[in-house]
């Protein structure tokens, strides 16, 4: 399993929470993180999105998601 993999594998398994994209820039320098969630996937890993919405200070919706290991 790629070192990538399994930096975000921990922490999904650590942080029930779950992790977005600018999580996983800021807290490991990971730049493609659906890339990392879609290998995790084909090892079977089951990893739901969750769509999320901001709003920005200029009023702006921004819309992004939020990976979530299961079982």
């Amino acid at each position: 399993m790629d070192s990538q993999n399994k930096t975000i594998l921990k922490y999904l398994q650590k942080h029930k929470k779950g992790i977005t994209s600018i999580e996983a820039f800021q807290k490991f320098d990971i730049t493609r993180l659906s890339g990392r969630i879609h290998d995790l996937r084909a090892m079977g890993y089951s990893i739901e999105t969750i769509d999320c919405m901001a709003l920005k200070e200029d009023g702006r919706k921004v819309r992004y998601g939020r990976y979530v290991l299961r079982g």
